[in-house]
């Protein structure tokens, strides 16, 4: 205790004491009043608890019109119209609401008699803090006094590459309509039954009334559950298929082997399920995309599928005008165009593929720019720039020297470019280009293992359509080692005599090598960097030498994929070999 009955010349020190009380107790009233939020510690991860439902899950003779399911926790609902999907449907979709802790279903239409429905979520029940999703959550019950208990499993794969495919929408139809054809339902019709595929591209569907049902299923770009884009990725399957009962645990009553050996093998087929291919229809309706000027004098046309017979007409130059060097890129979906001898600001174009006007467009022929001097004739007076694909100073010992031009060359001198071996010693090599745009060159010359090379571009060997040319350059670089490279050999044998299969040796998502063979044949691929490679098949039933796509009228399946089971790790001056019985 502080004594406050102090003599007169403590005066001072007693007001400073009484005014220091009255501070501290200013600011622990003001810390009681304001709690602060505590920070630190792990973060949430743990999605919501159902406590309770009312009625309760998988309810017979229901006739309520509500439902409470509560909650540990304080919830949200997320992308609700998309996420929540009832089978079968209702004649009109309930209205849901939240109280407190818990999710309101309140039903607004009338329901079947005798029917098992399932109110599945998705992962739209999320926590109120952290977004944790309840996934895949379904609230089953039935008007009658059974619950429909049949189901069908299955998994979807992408069918060009084999990757699981998540979110997709899975959907069974009943021969119930009079009306429209039972195969074309899907274009008309939501299905009866929904789910969606998991993470692994996995789907289930549980509470099935014993019916034969068409299963397809649908990327679904517009949320309206029906197959009415192109763009669209399906799959389905070609035969109806009837759902199965599966008891997942043995009863004890049960004594007879060949019973519980039965059901555990009806069991494991079930969970290995039906596997489906996604893929896109081939759209066979062209379609100009865009038209743009992409960088100076290059004019890009952007398509909505590969070109076949492109015809771009220039409408306003001369008819005997050389205006543009076309190129085409790699699936045919993009045309380039190098402009030159363009002295106007714009062009009007005519495009039309396969004889099929596609378009009238003007186009901008300059770059808009603040040099005034940059306008349409104005001569550019940068370097022309080489490039190589050099990685560490060392080239491939089996492939030629490569040189890329950012522009379209008009000409070259070949006397200009200079190769020596070990610095100093002159040696001839072959000089050309690979592309009829002209942008890429080679220098191709039988390579010594681990031998130091010099290449010399003297000045103005090259001029391109912008009249640039190159500076004097020099690359320098040495060749890999034999002992760089390993080899991959594999013994293939096809499951039927006659049958066309493709097999690419694929580095990430880029074709290496490929080879197309229509018997037992062992296959060699040499030279191969280091690294992780894989094999693909591609089993090309219509002998055109790729890979097709399906088509739902006409019930064909895409072309079937496979790949090698192991992983193939290519290792310096090593050999693999294998055998791949498809």
């Amino acid at each position: 205790m502080v004594d406050l009955n102090y003599p007169e010349e403590n005066k001072l020190f007693g007001k400073f004491i009484k005014a220091l009380m009255v501070v501290l107790a200013c600011l622990l009233i003001s810390r009681c009043a304001n709690p602060v939020s505590p920070t630190g510690g792990p973060k949430d991860t743990t999605p919501p608890v159902i406590l309770k439902y009312a009625p309760p899950l998988n309810s017979r003779n229901f006739s309520q019109n509500k439902i409470r399911i509560t909650f540990d926790e304080f919830i949200k609902l997320k992308d609700i119209n998309s996420q929540v999907i009832i089978s079968p449907p209702m004649d009109k979709t309930p209205e849901f609401k939240l109280r407190g802790k818990s999710l309101i279903i309140e039903m607004t239409g009338t329901l079947k008699e005798n029917t098992t429905y399932n109110i599945f979520f998705g992962n739209s029940i999320v926590d109120l803090t952290e977004n944790n999703a309840f996934e895949n959550f379904q609230y089953v019950f039935s008007t009658g006094n059974v619950i429909d208990s049949l189901s069908i499993s299955g998994s979807i794969y992408n069918a060009f590459d084999l990757v699981p495919v998540k979110n997709i929408n899975v959907m069974l139809y009943l021969n119930i309509n009079d009306t429209i054809p039972f195969d074309s339902l899907p274009y008309f019709v939501r299905p009866y039954y929904l789910t969606k595929t998991d993470a692994s591209g996995n789907f289930t569907f549980n509470n099935l009334i014993n019916q034969p049902f068409k299963l397809f299923a649908l990327n679904d770009q517009n949320s309206n559950m029906i197959y009415d884009q192109p763009s669209e990725a399906i799959a389905f399957l070609d035969s109806l298929i009837s759902p199965v009962f599966i008891q997942t645990t043995i009863p004890d009553s049960i004594e007879s082997d060949t019973l519980v050996t039965d059901n555990i093998e009806k069991l494991m087929s079930f969970k290995s399920g039906i596997k489906l291919a996604l893929f896109n229809e081939a759209d066979s309706t062209q379609k100009l995309i865009k038209v743009a000027l992409v960088k100076k004098n290059l004019l890009s046309f952007f398509f909505k599928r590969p070109v076949t017979n492109l015809i771009v007409r220039p409408l306003n130059l001369t008819t005997d005008l050389d205006w543009g060097i076309q190129e085409v890129n790699i699936t045919k979906d993009t045309v380039n165009y190098w402009l030159k001898n363009i002295i106007q600001d714009s062009i009007i174009f005519e495009i039309s593929d396969n004889n099929i006007i596609l378009d009238t467009v003007k186009v901008a022929a300059v770059k808009k720019s603040k040099d005034k001097k940059q306008g349409p004739g104005a001569i550019d007076t940068t370097l022309l720039t080489i490039r190589t694909e050099l990685k560490a100073n060392h080239s491939e010992l089996y492939q030629p020297f490569k040189l890329i031009f950012d522009y379209p060359v008009t000409s070259f001198n070949p006397v200009k470019l200079q190769l020596f071996e070990h610095d100093t010693i002159p040696v001839e090599a072959a000089l050309f280009f690979t592309d009829p745009t002209k942008r890429k060159f080679v220098v191709d010359y039988k390579w010594t293992s681990a031998t130091p090379y010099k290449l010399l571009i003297i000045d103005s060997a090259f001029f391109d359509i912008l009249n640039r040319t190159n500076d004097t350059l020099s690359f320098t670089f040495i060749s890999k080692s034999v002992e760089d490279y390993g080899n991959f050999f594999v013994n293939v044998s096809l499951p039927e005599p006659e049958t066309n299969v493709i097999f690419q040796l694929l580095s990430g998502d880029k074709v290496r090598e490929e080879f197309n063979i229509s018997g037992p044949e062992r296959l060699s691929f040499i030279h191969l960097t280091p690294g992780d490679y894989k094999l693909k098949a591609i089993f090309d039933s219509n002998k055109n030498g790729k890979w097709d796509t399906g088509d739902y009228y006409y019930k064909i399946q895409p072309e079937e994929v496979q790949f090698f089971s192991s992983g193939i790790t290519i290792r310096a001056n090593w050999d693999i070999e294998e055998d791949w019985e498809l």
